[in-house]
């Protein structure tokens, strides 16, 4: 049985819609933090086997953040590349850990891998056509 931050029971897929998900994300966050994290997001822009992975371990392990990717295997694969890297970072969260909340609550900051795939996740798996980023700061473009 999978426990919500507030202790109270649930099923993995019984989140009714996606601003339930968003307000148990955000209960966990305060507003002066989420505006800080906000000016300071970046976008990784490259093609697919170009590095994205990379450049988010180099970022997490600077300040000791969470990467939150698609799968277990997934997150074995970046902790191995971030050992190979010489890099720490802390093992990296499943999306559906990351959209149950279940996450460390010392937790600073997050570098999501593969954020088409996430929303596509809190999406039900329909196809997200489009999407808009405020203010973000590109970090490569290929």
């Amino acid at each position: 049985m999978l426990m919500d931050i507030r202790g109270n029971k649930m099923e993995k897929h019984n989140m009714s819609n996606i601003k339930n998900r968003l307000i148990l994300l955000m209960s966990r966050i305060s507003k002066k933090t989420y505006k800080k994290i906000h000016k300071e997001m970046y976008v990784i822009y490259k093609a697919k086997g170009k590095g994205k992975t990379t450049d988010l371990i180099k970022l997490a392990s600077a300040d000791n953040g969470y990467i939150v990717c698609c799968s277990c295997d997934e997150a074995y694969r970046i902790r191995a590349e971030a050992k190979i890297m010489g890099r720490y970072i802390p093992f990296p969260i499943t999306f559906d850990k990351f959209l149950l909340g279940q996450f460390p609550m010392d937790a600073r900051a997050f570098y999501i891998d593969n954020a088409d795939m996430l929303l596509e996740t809190i999406a039900r798996h329909v196809p997200v056509k489009a999407i808009t980023i405020t203010k973000a700061n590109i970090l490569e473009k290929e």
